[in-house]
């Protein structure tokens, strides 16, 4: 084996061969061909390529003396086509030239003038590919050989230096980031799994959720068809007050009806009870004249008797009898009058009438009161069944009936006891009366119309107190089922209330779920980050503690700083 060309000369520009030194070679491997045009391999005899004798140039074909180039070249051209020359043949254009044609040709395409950094960077491209060029003449002329000189070896080694170790290293940092995210693949897929079994929890506490939310919406159905069936109810109910309200106004007229009879009874017993005071007044005048007439005749028969002596008085004894005659005519038509004075006062008062109507009228009052307490009743019944609270009430207000039922019976008693009849009276006017006898000490008769028309005034206050009583609590049952719709109307509102809540749920699901895909995602950025710098052991200790722990996946987790 022949020694290797010797590598070009250092105090060559940039450590590179020229173009003298290599184009002696190209130019002899091209004349030296086969018989069938064939390129021979160049010999390797020993002799570098930065080598000159005068036995390599006398190899080369010279032109002849005169020889115009450019002439041969159209020549060529006009014979054998545009095209017919090998570039390889042309004369290579220098580097300022080629940098001179390339920014010229740039300019030209973008039609502006190039700055001098693109200028700079242009050149800078073009020598560098023109000091890789003496590989090309390289390639040429170890054609063929199995070797190749150590000395190209540690050229090629020397000026690509740093772009092996660049390689090198960025083999070696893709081996580390493939080992580092072999380790992150495997500790996200694990992460995966857990997540998924989370996932499948949340997905079953979703399924529960959801039919709980099924249950609470038929639930929230029956609740409004009771709802529409109360309220029907209620109607019913409303339309039972309207009618009980319809007999009271009907039991408040015949109240007034027998409150205008009351009036006129009393009207008319004021009116007997004057014209009997005039009879008995007329009568006790009428006694009195005759008592005096009677007194007077017994005076005047006294005197009779004691004129025994007929002579001389026989006229004064006609004249007496005719005078007694006179007073006896008197006291007859006296009679007479008295008579007819006591027969018309005995037919214009006829007090067991007025009794009659009295208790005609105390008995439609007692039906009037019974009627109104069962109607009463019946409403008290409807409206406090559903009601503990108006149930409470209305045993207060039946406690306090009982109450002043009890303390009117005592006030009666005890005007009965003080002589003020059995009669109803109205309660301040039994009080002032029990007064009145209480201070004069002395126990009067009180006429009986009086007493009877006390009786209707009592009876007639007593039942207008009542039906206002009873139109109170009538209108207590308005502002009772007003409430019920409120209370329907809530119940309505806690339906609400629990879709809210089921959708709060729901949404705590989505927020912790998308929690659990950001931790993910940061953690993946984090670790590439990581990838990205030149991490050390602590920080990749902490990232794990702050993305790979178990507490970190737990919601509302902060991760440390």
């Amino acid at each position: 084996m022949s020694s290797p060309p010797s590598p070009p000369s250092s105090r060559e520009s940039n450590g590179s061969p020229t173009r003298d030194n290599l184009e002696p070679d190209r130019d002899r491997q091209r004349l030296e061909s086969t018989a069938d045009g064939t390129p021979k391999a160049p010999p390797n005899d020993g002799v570098g390529a930065g080598e000159t004798d005068e036995s390599t140039w006398a190899t080369f074909a010279r032109p002849p003396p005169g020889f115009d180039l450019d002439a041969a070249v159209q020549t060529i051209k006009q014979r054998n086509g545009e095209f017919s020359l090998d570039p390889a043949d042309a004369v290579e254009e220098s580097v300022e030239e080629e940098i001179a044609r390339q920014i010229a040709e740039l300019e030209e395409i973008r039609g502006v003038p190039t700055t001098d950094k693109e200028k700079q960077r242009i050149a800078k491209t073009i020598r560098s590919l023109r000091e890789g060029g003496w590989l090309e003449g390289l390639k040429l002329q170890l054609a063929g050989s199995d070797t190749v000189p150590i000395e190209y070896f540690n050229r090629l080694v020397a000026e690509h230096e740093n772009t092996i170790a660049k390689v090198a290293q960025i083999k070696a940092d893709a081996d580390l980031q493939v080992t580092k995210k072999a380790a992150q693949a495997k500790a996200l897929e694990d992460e995966n799994g857990r997540l998924q079994e989370r996932i499948e929890t949340l997905t079953a506490q979703k399924r529960d959720l959801k039919d709980g939310l099924v249950e609470c919406r038929q639930t929230g159905k029956d609740l409004l068809e009771e709802l529409h069936k109360a309220k029907h109810l209620g109607e019913s109910r409303l339309q039972a007050i309207d009618e009980l309200k319809k007999e009271l106004d009907s039991a408040w007229t015949n109240l007034e009806a027998a409150r205008q009879r009351g009036d006129n009874h009393k009207n008319e017993a004021q009116s007997l009870r004057r014209q009997k005071m005039i009879s008995d007044q007329m009568a006790q005048v009428s006694t009195d004249k005759i008592r005096r007439l009677e007194s007077e005749n017994k005076d005047l028969l006294e005197h009779k008797r004691e004129l025994a002596n007929p002579e001389g008085l026989e006229k004064q004894i006609s004249g007496l009898t005719t005078g007694l005659a006179e007073r006896d005519e008197t006291i007859r038509l006296l009679k007479a009058r008295l008579a007819e004075v006591s027969s018309a006062s005995s037919s214009g008062h006829d007090d067991a009438a007025v009794r009659r109507s009295i208790k005609e009228l105390q008995a439609r009052c007692r039906e009037l009161r019974a009627e109104r307490d069962m109607h009463r009743d019946k409403w008290a019944k409807q409206i406090v069944s559903d009601n503990p609270d108006l149930a409470e009430f209305w045993g207060a207000v039946e406690t306090t009936n009982r109450e002043m039922v009890q303390l009117y019976r005592s006030i009666e008693r005890l005007s009965r006891i003080l002589g003020l009849g059995d009669r109803v009276l109205d309660v301040p006017e039994i009080v002032e009366k029990i007064i009145e006898q209480v201070t004069a000490s002395v126990t009067n008769v009180l006429e009986t119309p009086e007493l009877t028309v006390l009786g209707l005034r009592t009876s007639n206050a007593v039942a207008q107190v009542q039906i206002e009583a009873m139109q109170r609590e009538l209108n207590r049952a308005s502002l009772y089922w007003a409430e019920d719709d409120i209370k329907a109307r809530m119940s309505v509102v806690a339906d609400e209330e629990v879709e809210g809540r089921v959708s709060a749920q729901t949404r705590a699901y989505r927020e912790e779920r998308q929690n659990l895909l950001n931790h993910i995602h940061d953690a993946q950025a984090a670790f590439m980050a990581l990838a990205e710098g030149s991490a050390d052991r602590e920080a990749i200790e902490a990232l794990v503690d702050r993305f790979l722990r178990p507490e970190s996946l737990l919601p509302g987790a902060k991760s440390p700083a």
